[in-house]
């Protein structure tokens, strides 16, 4: 074999033992979903000494708010599996606020992929061996710039991220996490590990 085809099948197989993460090819646009309804309190307030107040309060139309994630993100796991470290992940992953006005992500849940299964912590027991039947298992951290750590995981959180990004700037988020020892190799570009879904707001969650 010559030493072009042995470095070409080296590489293919470095690349082939990469675990992908699925989330920058191009990017998603997302919208928040529901919008407020007008309403009328019906309790009256009576009028004294001739005299009455109708406090009128504007809320805003979260179908208006708009943002891109990017759609894709390839991220590379060592066979042996553990922490992702630098050179693992990628450095430019954003989120872009494409409103008119400031938001707020209010909340971020993975979803496993097919071949994978996602744990909600690092400390998670299956993350230190390789799964049977599966790829392989793993776990993702967010940090925004300036920003704290969030532990992602399957269902919404009881602690709310509330990252704001202001109107027509984009925030990075740095990403970390760990796998386990993955079972398989997968093919060069990558396989579908985990889904992050996002959800943004006018306003910070409670």
């Amino acid at each position: 074999m010559s030493t072009t085809k042995r470095t070409t099948l080296k590489t293919a197989c470095a690349l082939a033992l990469s675990g992908a993460l699925a989330l920058a090819l191009a990017p998603a646009a997302f919208a928040a979903t529901t919008a407020p309804s007008p309403t009328v309190d019906s309790n009256g307030t009576a009028f004294s000494d001739n005299k009455a107040d109708t406090k009128v309060s504007v809320a805003t139309d979260a179908t208006q708010l708009s943002a891109e994630v990017p759609l894709n993100m390839k991220i590379v796991a060592k066979p042996a599996g553990g922490e992702l470290a630098a050179g693992q992940v990628p450095t430019t992953y954003a989120i872009k606020n494409t409103s008119s006005l400031d938001i707020y992500v209010t909340d971020v849940t993975a979803e496993a992929g097919a071949n994978w299964t996602y744990a909600d912590s690092s400390a998670d027991a299956s993350l230190n061996s390789a799964p049977s039947g599966k790829t392989g298992v793993i776990h993702l951290g967010l940090t925004p710039a300036s920003g704290t750590l969030l532990e992602v995981e399957k269902t919404a959180s009881a602690t709310h991220p509330n990252w704001e990004i202001a109107a027509t700037t984009s925030k990075t988020i740095a990403v970390s996490g760990k796998t386990s020892p993955l079972s398989k190799q997968t093919g060069d570009d990558g396989e579908l590990a985990a889904t992050l879904h996002y959800t943004i707001a006018a306003t910070e969650a409670k």
